[in-house]
This record gives structure tokens, C-alpha cells and sequence, in this order.
């Protein structure tokens, strides 16, 4: 009896790994109709969306699915056609709304160039093949939580040739006998390259198995107060989540104080990176930090003041006359949700808000720049 109930545990298991597998290899627009719980955002990884990281029905909210990327589209010029270069994080690359970037090259008529910056502007000018021409504008957007860690880093001349390919060893092992080259082939069909990854997205956002995961999750949030360690930080009333990234004990953190000796070797940074990006791509490079959430929202989870990081940054910056773009004073002082409750993004009102800033801000540079006989110009 036991045996044979072994086997059918055996035989489902097995069943069920195919499955997967089969699944998996699907189509995505396939898996997004038949297998993937509509009632959720359509996303391929993670971006933000606190809701399907914790997965508590407390916190499930519609939110706007994510656009088409803009660089990827037609509008998007080559960096020698473009008259200003946007380099953003995760607010412009995958936003739920139309991105500044393409709101500023559908409003003004200029060819905006667009890619992720990876922290490393002077790295980012040279891997997209940025020549010195005529004097452009260069904005690079980032979390206000991330302006410490930008790279001054200068790569070298051969790069690219630097960079190691990725190689798949699956095929190194020797093949010991017919039964052990099957076993291999079977395991590298069920279980192939990222499978954890992509078998956990199916498990986690499947039409069932989907709000099995999400009930387990929310009884143990009302019973006990458990929620998932990367959104520990979080308000009931209104509906909030906070990324762990800004709530901890790091140096991206709320909590964490900035010294004036902090800001003032970040703004010595910045100044590098400025100047070099003049003389040798004769681009005038302006820092568009974005606050994060609880900056804004701390007051629903926290009774510990704001230390001013931005605000004191921007004081430093102007000091040394480099440009910055500022929205933290109209983001403060708005009566409006700015961010989605279960989004690190700003939404649809907060980035609009941005755009007007940024657009009217962009203008005045240009109108500097093009008076200003020191910059070469083609």
C-alpha cells in the first residue's frame, strides 16, 4: 500500500514539474490570458510594486499598468540627433503613465534621448556612444536615496571588450552512460536557466495558486502582524507600503542623518562629474533628484522629523553653481497622493507635477547655455 501510494506521489510530482515547465515556455501574452491572475498588475519582475512582494490583500490595490518604454519606441532619436540626453531610474524606465522624458519630446519638439543611468553618468555618455558636439543638456533623474551612491567612474577606453560573456556549462559534464545523459536532459527541460525565478512569478501570480498565497499572507498579517521583511514599514489608515530600502538602518534610509560633511563630499562628487561631462562631452549635467515616499509620507508612520537631506543638498549645490532640478518644495507642501500606496513610484498627479517643473526648469538651462560663449558650439 505504501508503495503504491509512493508512486502516485511520485507520479503527480513528476506531472506537475512538467507542467510548469511546459508553462514557463510559454508565450508571456499566452501565460497573461490563461494562467496569470488578471486582477493584478501585469509586470515581469518586481519594479516597485510592494502589493506582490508582501502580497496582503490589505494593501491590494489597482494601480495603472506599466507603458510601453519610451526607448523603445520611434520618438526615440540616436544621442548625435538628440537635443537634450535623460538618464533615469525606475520612475522614468518603467512608468505606469507616459514618462517625462516622452511628455518633454511630445510638448516641446526636442529630440529627447533616453536610457537607465545605472548610477554612472560618465560611464552611461560613453556606453551609448555620446560624441563632443554642439552644447546639450544632460538630466540624470534619481531617487533621492540613491544620490550618495552616483559614480564619478570613467571607463576605460576598451570597455566593452572587458566585459565576460556569460557561458553555460551545462554541456561540460562528461556523459558517463546513456541512463545519466537522460537524467541531465530531463533535469535541464524541468528545471532550465533562472527556473527558480520564473517558476516562483507563475506560483506566486497564477489564477489560483495566486490567492492561496495571498490568503496565507494576509491571516498571518491580521492574526499576527507578520508582513514580508522587504515592506516592513507600513500604515493601515490610509493603506501604505514603504520599501525596506528607505526604512532601515542603512545609509538610504529615512532614519539615517546626513551630515553636512556627508552633503558637502556628495556635492564634491557631483561637481566632478559635472565638469567632466563639459569639457569632454561639452554637456551641462543636471541632477533631478526625486524624494523618496516616506520623505513626503512619513508622517502616516513616523514621529522622527526629516533631517532636511534635500533641502540642505540643494543649498550646497547652488553654492557651487551647479544646476539642479528641485521638486521636494511642491511635493511637501501638495494636499495631494502623490505616490501610489502600494508603489515606491510616484503616480499619474506626481509625475505630472514633475513634468511642469522639469519642462519649465529644462527651458531656463537651454536659455543659460545658448548665452553662454564659453561652450562650444556646431
Amino acid at each position: 500500500m505504501k508503495t503504491k501510494v509512493l508512486r502516485v506521489v511520485i507520479f503527480v510530482t513528476a506531472l506537475i514539474c512538467l507542467l510548469f515547465a511546459m508553462l514557463i515556455r510559454c508565450d508571456y501574452e499566452w501565460q497573461k490570458e490563461n494562467v496569470l491572475d488578471k486582477d493584478i498588475v501585469y509586470d515581469t519582475d518586481i519594479y516597485g510594486d510592494l502589493y506582490q512582494i508582501c502580497m496582503v490583500d490589505n494593501f491590494r490595490i489597482m494601480i495603472d499598468p506599466r507603458r510601453a518604454q519610451y526607448q523603445f519606441s520611434e520618438k526615440q532619436p540616436s544621442t548625435e540627433d538628440a537635443d537634450v540626453l535623460i538618464f533615469g531610474d525606475s520612475f522614468l524606465d518603467h512608468p505606469r503613465q507616459k514618462g517625462i522624458h516622452e511628455l518633454i519630446a511630445d510638448s516641446t519638439g526636442l529630440r529627447v534621448f533616453y536610457e537607465s543611468h545605472y548610477l554612472t553618468p560618465i560611464y552611461m555618455a560613453d556606453l551609448v556612444g555620446i560624441e563632443k558636439s554642439r552644447k546639450r543638456v544632460m538630466i540624470m533623474e534619481v531617487v533621492e536615496r540613491y544620490v550618495s551612491t552616483i559614480d564619478a567612474y570613467k571607463p576605460e577606453p576598451a570597455h566593452a571588450e572587458s566585459q565576460l560573456e556569460d557561458e553555460s556549462t551545462s554541456d561540460n559534464y562528461p556523459v558517463v552512460d546513456w541512463a545519466s545523459q537522460a537524467s541531465r536532459t530531463a533535469i535541464a527541460f524541468l528545471f532550465p536557466k533562472d527556473a527558480d525565478q520564473s517558476y516562483e512569478f507563475l506560483v506566486r501570480r497564477g489564477i489560483f495558486i495566486n490567492r492561496i498565497s495571498a490568503l496565507i499572507s494576509t491571516i498571518k498579517f491580521d492574526l499576527f502582524g507578520y508582513i514580508n521583511e522587504t515592506t516592513p514599514v507600513f500604515s493601515k489608515d490610509p493603506p501604505m507600503l514603504f520599501y525596506h530600502e528607505s526604512v532601515d538602518s542603512s545609509k538610504y534610509s529615512y532614519f539615517h542623518y546626513h551630515s553636512d560633511e556627508e552633503i558637502t563630499a556628495i556635492v564634491e562628487n557631483l561637481k566632478e562629474i559635472h565638469d567632466y561631462l563639459l569639457e569632454n562631452y561639452n554637456l551641462e549635467f543636471v541632477l533631478f533628484p526625486v524624494p523618496n515616499k516616506i520623505t513626503i509620507a512619513h508622517k502616516l508612520v513616523t514621529e522622527e522629523p526629516y533631517d532636511n537631506f534635500l533641502p540642505r543638498f540643494f543649498e550646497k549645490m547652488e553654492e557651487q553653481e551647479l544646476p539642479i532640478i528641485k521638486i521636494y518644495e511642491e511635493f511637501v507642501t501638495s494636499d495631494r497622493l502623490l505616490y501610489y500606496p502600494n508603489d515606491t513610484h510616484w503616480n499619474t498627479l506626481g509625475m505630472n507635477l514633475a513634468y511642469k517643473i522639469v519642462v519649465s526648469r529644462l527651458a531656463e538651462i537651454r536659455s543659460q547655455l545658448a548665452n553662454d560663449s564659453t561652450l562650444m558650439v556646431e
